[in-house]
């Protein structure tokens, strides 16, 4: 979501933003918007997820935990886990 904001505020003004390259091709066709490729390396972001040691074994927590992982793995192209 902050995504979103943060690219709202480039297309209202005369800003640079820096997004994730599938959060910046949402926007690809939008004549306020211009894309670049950053002028230096910037490393891969690693998402982590994080829950309190009382939800470990909770089902709604574990089932929910499995959706965000199978989701990401979809997103990232990757198979399935087993």
């Amino acid at each position: 979501r902050h995504y979103q904001a943060a690219m709202t505020l480039a297309e209202q003004n005369d800003l640079i933003v820096t997004l994730p390259s599938r959060a910046a091709q949402l926007k690809r066709n939008n004549p306020r918007v211009v894309l670049r490729e950053p002028p230096l390396e910037i490393p891969p972001l690693e998402l982590k997820m994080a829950w309190s040691p009382l939800l470990q074994h909770n089902p709604a927590n574990r089932w929910l935990r499995r959706l965000i992982t199978a989701t990401a793995r979809e997103l990232d192209g990757q198979p399935p886990a087993a």
